[in-house]
């Protein structure tokens, strides 16, 4: 889906600097997500669906995987966040 650094935040958000997506979801079915961070500062992936992260890298875990299941279907915001003291921060993200 996704590779890039996090530089700039797309929201004012003073503690967290965040790269928003949109992606189209079918209501009911399961997506992978697999989330890679290329150095070991944290690193996640939010949504408010999941009220929370869906995925999160950090020092302890290297990649992280996880199904989730969007109870509505389409346009999903996933905002990549990183704490603001960790930008830049390179990342990679795969959606299946």
């Amino acid at each position: 889906m996704a590779s890039g650094t996090i530089t700039d935040s797309d929201a004012d958000d003073e503690e967290w600097k965040s790269q928003t997506y949109v992606i189209e979801v079918r209501e009911g079915v399961p997506y992978s997500f697999e989330l890679t961070g290329l150095d070991y500062d944290t690193v996640g992936i939010w949504n408010s669906e999941a009220q929370g992260y869906i995925v999160e890298f950090n020092l302890i875990v290297a990649t992280r995987w996880a199904t989730f299941i969007f109870e509505d279907g389409g346009s999903q915001k996933l905002f990549l966040q990183s704490p603001r003291s960790d930008v830049p921060l390179p990342f990679k993200v795969a959606v299946r």
